[in-house]
């Protein structure tokens, strides 16, 4: 076959291991094939030694040393973008586009291929924790929760391990059906049969499972958390009687359904506090709670800080348990 161009560019502070295993089905089909039909250049904004998360360098060509001359670009960012770096990425992926390029973006680099305007009316995914802010700031992309997407000639991953499943799916139409049992059989690994898993169990899926109903409900809750819905509808919905919901939830989950659906829509919350430009006020009006000091006792019993402390503490720091700062809020 042709020599086919992959260009792995690392925007700012990188996850090495998510890097590499963005190419190493690629680097395992050159090794195991005839040939190298795959190459592989790692590429920076401005080429040089980039840093890890682990503090290993890993050394890299300019974008403008690439220039647009590759079959597929692989983008992938963790942390924060210097909005100076921004013009540059989007002049060179928009090159891409224009030759016919395959463009795939990892971790949050799809917030990135968002602002660039190239997930327009397209599907798409992000890590988890951006998901509901991207959402929300885009409703012109149909944003998933899965471990990748791949729509046409754009692709978004969630990053981290997925990325191994995101990749191997992005080398299969380019080898043959042997050539790409050899690679998984070579990483001793196992691929999932789809990216639209959703990347982390629902709550229901971490307890013994009850009666089909209770998953309906809980769908329904996870549905409507701008406009909540009564407990007494979403019983009649599912077909059971607003006892025998409150029976299977507090006997499969541990609390009512009321208690629960609030703990849904705050969660919400919390995560639209730190990735999106919306207001507390309108954070709170975004999951369901009409009136603001409502929404604020809500959420200080629940996490123990009010909502712009939370913004504040999370915005000082690069990254903490539920995310990382990735600049989504400006």
């Amino acid at each position: 076959m042709d020599i086919f161009r992959i260009a792995m560019l690392c925007v700012g502070e990188i996850s090495l291991h998510t890097a590499l295993l963005a190419v190493e089905p690629f680097r395992a089909a050159n090794r195991l094939g005839p040939g190298k039909p795959f190459e592989i250049d790692f590429v920076g904004l401005t080429g040089g030694v980039l840093h890890s998360m682990i503090g290993l360098p890993l050394a890299t060509r300019a974008v403008a040393e690439i220039g647009s001359n590759a079959n597929l670009a692989l983008i992938l960012a963790c942390y924060d973008t210097e909005p100076s770096e921004k013009p540059r990425l989007f002049s060179w992926l928009r090159a891409l586009r224009k030759r016919g390029a395959q463009i795939a973006g990892i971790d949050y680099a799809p917030l990135l291929l968002a602002e660039a305007g190239l997930l327009t009316n397209r599907r798409a995914t992000a890590h988890w924790s951006a998901l509901a802010a991207f959402s929300e700031r885009h409703a012109d992309i149909r944003v998933e929760d899965a471990l990748y997407v791949i729509d046409g000639d754009i692709a978004t991953c969630a990053g981290q391990i997925a990325t191994l499943d995101f990749s191997l799916a992005l080398l299969k139409p380019h080898v043959s059906a042997e050539m790409f049992q050899a690679v998984q059989d070579d990483l001793v690994y196992r691929a999932r049969d789809r990216g639209d898993q959703p990347q982390r169990p629902s709550r229901i899926e971490t307890q013994r499972r009850g009666d089909p109903a209770l998953t309906k409900a809980i769908a329904l809750m996870e549905a409507h958390i701008e406009d909540p819905l009564p407990v007494t509808q979403i019983a009649r919905q599912v077909g059971l009687s607003e006892r025998e919901l409150q029976r299977q939830f507090r006997g499969h989950i541990g609390q009512g359904p009321t208690l629960y659906y609030r703990d849904i829509r705050l969660n919400r919350a919390f995560n639209l506090l730190q990735y999106s430009a919306l207001s507390v006020r309108e954070v709170g009006l975004a999951t369901g709670f009409a009136d603001h000091s409502t929404f604020y006792r809500a959420f200080r019993s629940r996490f123990h800080q009010s909502p712009q402390n939370l913004r504040a503490g999370f915005r000082a720091a690069s990254a903490t348990p539920h995310g990382r700062q990735i600049g989504f809020t400006t």
